[in-house]
């Protein structure tokens, strides 16, 4: 795990303006990143970031398939400057 890392990352999302973006927790490990629409109870966009600096796509609480163009262009890993 990259616990420094992690925090890091979420010092830096924390001070960035996101909105219509909304930012939360799922546990000490976890952090969210959520685009709600109005017409949905549901995000339609959501954007997880574990402990290990590893991400994870859902739209409308589906979850991108692990051969997504987005996760191996990527790696599934976040990194940031």
């Amino acid at each position: 795990m990259d616990k420094e890392g992690f925090e890091e990352f979420s010092l830096k999302i924390k001070e960035t303006n996101l909105h219509p973006w909304c930012l939360g927790m799922c546990g000490n490990e976890t952090l969210r990143i959520e685009l709600r629409d109005e017409n949905y109870s549901i995000p339609k966009y959501a954007l997880l970031v574990d402990s290990c600096l590893q991400f994870s796509v859902y739209v409308f609480n589906w979850m991108l398939p692990d051969h997504h163009p987005i996760y191996t262009a990527h790696r599934r890993n976040v990194s940031f400057a």
